[in-house]
């Protein structure tokens, strides 16, 4: 994800994009499209979001276990994500109860202060719940202090829902002293096999998760509790293919701050050497991750 905000901006968002390539030149703007798999592009009060599949360079699948360890296996190319296909965000900062249907590619207008960077947190979020646990994630945003929408009532909680395809994983969090309770709530269904795979409630150290051998849900007393149990659930359910999707899709999120870019050094001086495929934080190694990836074909 690029988030690329400019305050300050008056021009069209398609103004500074145009801007921005004869800058910079097409082929960096086409690194950032290779390289990032879930994407944000902001620009005067503008966000493109990209959810579709990652380019085809037999890249990295990524299988996950209960300890929510990454394992990097190539893949023989072909579609391995598709992609979200919608989002919804309650009570999250300044977005009270935001539901999107996404495609491919999607554009998001607002002013400043409207919750275009608040959106393209919230996914990474969850993505941060999802791989680092809750404790990890909250302890990044001051602990949830202030992460509570202003209008909500007592008792309300923050939840964040996404959808891909057919199934839905939505996690909720409960407050306490206006800090996120690390242990969240949870919820994973399916609508093609019209049931629930895992269910937790807010503050529990216990979650029913089902068993596809035997054909029913168990209760299961969790050793982490602060950790979602997606990973948990998948080391039961090893062909699930739905939930594994949304796994893989979860750890490919990546958030690019790119006010930090300096894309006319890197145009002028080209950027360091690695042997990576994935864009660094500071974007200082576009062009060899555009080799790479040439190289992988």
């Amino acid at each position: 994800m690029l988030d690329r905000s400019c305050g300050t901006c008056r021009e069209p968002v398609y103004s500074r994009l145009s801007h921005l390539a004869a800058d910079v030149g097409e082929d960096l703007l086409r690194s950032f499209y290779a390289v990032a798999h879930s994407r944000v592009l902001t620009a005067g009060g503008a966000l493109a979001l990209h959810f579709g599949e990652p380019p085809r360079t037999g890249g990295a699948e990524i299988r996950t276990s209960a300890t929510g360890a990454g394992i990097a296996d190539q893949d023989n190319g072909g579609n391995l994500l598709a992609g979200l296909t919608s989002i919804r965000v309650q009570n999250y900062r300044a977005l009270a109860n935001v539901e999107l249907t996404v495609g491919p590619i999607n554009v998001v207008f607002g002013p400043n202060g409207a919750g275009k960077s608040t959106l393209l947190d919230s996914l990474y979020f969850f993505r941060d719940c999802a791989i680092r646990g809750v404790e990890v994630a909250s302890s990044e945003r001051d602990h949830g202090i202030g992460i509570l929408w202003d209008g909500a009532v007592e008792n309300q909680r923050i939840a964040l829902d996404l959808t891909d395809g057919d199934i839905t994983y939505g996690v909720s969090f409960s407050l306490s002293a206006g800090r996120i309770d690390p242990f969240p709530g949870e919820r994973l269904s399916s609508s093609s096999r019209n049931m629930a795979l895992i269910e937790r409630n807010p503050g529990s150290d216990q979650a029913s998760l089902f068993h596809t051998e035997i054909g029913q849900a168990l209760p299961i007393p969790l050793r982490e509790p602060e950790k979602l149990t997606l990973g948990l659930f998948l080391d039961f359910n090893h062909g699930d293919e739905e939930a594994g999707h949304l796994d893989r899709l979860l750890r490919y999120v990546r958030l690019y701050h790119s006010r930090l870019f300096n894309l006319r050094v890197l145009k002028r001086a080209g950027s360091e050497n690695s042997h990576h495929t994935r864009l660094w934080d500071p974007g200082n190694n576009a062009w060899s991750v555009l080799r790479n990836l040439q190289d992988k074909r």
